[in-house]
């Protein structure tokens, strides 16, 4: 049972048959059975609902991590790598910092909220965005994936009311950002770069996403984003596309890394455009996708009756 439910014969939510049914039809003892059972429920394969019966935990043997161990090479497709190419106009940036009066006091602890310039420049960075409802709404905008993955950076845009509530949490949890960060960050968008950086990452983006559209032109697209989501056949789970397809050197995320509990779609996979190393890898990876799924068309799902 635990074969079949790891290697996706046993869908999530499939319902099992009553124990004693199972035992007369394997001709066991009931005790067998059972203990089965509990094995597989103590493992988080199967879970029993009071007045239903035993089912297929969703999502059992999802890997809860985006980094396998000994993973072999091959096409990425699963983990986001927002473009990297402008990470050389970063480090130029960054070695000009470096060279500035008492850019030493960039190493040492400062203030969790930042000084008063770079407060003013993400200020100027947020306005950029229309963020318009300060009563209702907290603003995150990172900037790991619009300009360096390397700027663990985010801005906080929130209501007044708030304001102090969020620095005591900052300040009991002595959370702090590095100053040499804050201080690249504030530079980027001082000096203009980071709106090239945003141009440039787009029409990489859109580029990519063309070559997707031309390999499903069925499937809704986002042009200007880094990942595409791709519905799957009903038979097919993401789940196993995404085991299928490291067999075959390319890795996709299916949906069920990302839902919780019972409910959402999972015959999906993700599809990160913007990971293979060159615009031919992507195609190459997309094609594989698109004959394994041709493979499964035909094919029935498996059921226990």
């Amino acid at each position: 049972m635990e074969r079949d439910i790891k290697c996706g014969k046993l869908s999530a939510n499939t319902k099992l048959p009553p124990q004693r049914e199972l035992a007369d039809y394997l001709d066991l003892n009931l005790s067998t059975i059972t203990k089965a059972y509990k094995l597989c429920e103590m493992r988080g394969l199967i879970h029993a609902v009071t007045g239903k019966g035993t089912f297929v935990t969703p999502y059992a043997n999802v890997p809860t991590s985006t980094v396998e161990k000994n993973m072999a090479p091959g096409i990425e497709l699963a983990v986001i790598h927002p473009f990297y190419e402008s990470n050389e106009a970063i480090r130029d940036l960054t070695i000009d910092i470096l060279k500035k009066p008492f850019s030493e006091q960039l190493f040492e602890y400062s203030h969790p909220l930042g000084d008063r310039g770079q407060i003013l420049t993400a200020a100027r960075w947020l306005q950029r965005f229309g963020l318009d409802a300060p009563e209702h709404c907290i603003y995150v905008s990172g900037l790991s994936k619009p300009l360096c993955p390397g700027l663990r950076i985010a801005y906080l845009y929130l209501p007044d009311k708030y304001v102090n509530p969020m620095e005591q949490g900052i300040f009991s949890q002595n959370l702090k950002i590095s100053s040499l960060n804050m201080e690249i960050a504030a530079e980027i968008i001082r000096s203009g770069l980071a709106w090239k950086i945003i141009q440039k990452k787009r029409n990489a983006a859109f580029a990519r996403n063309e070559i997707y559209a031309s390999c499903f032109p069925e499937s809704s697209l986002r042009k200007e984003s880094y990942y595409q989501w791709l519905e799957l056949p009903d038979n097919l789970s993401g789940r196993l596309c995404e085991a299928e397809l490291s067999c075959r050197g390319v890795s996709v995320f299916g949906a069920e890394r990302f839902t919780v509990g019972n409910q959402g779609k999972t015959n999906a996979v993700r599809i990160a455009t913007c990971s293979a190393e060159n615009e031919e890898q992507l195609r190459k990876g997309l094609e594989i996708l698109l004959n394994f799924i041709r493979q499964q068309e035909d094919r029935e799902p498996l059921f226990i009756v």
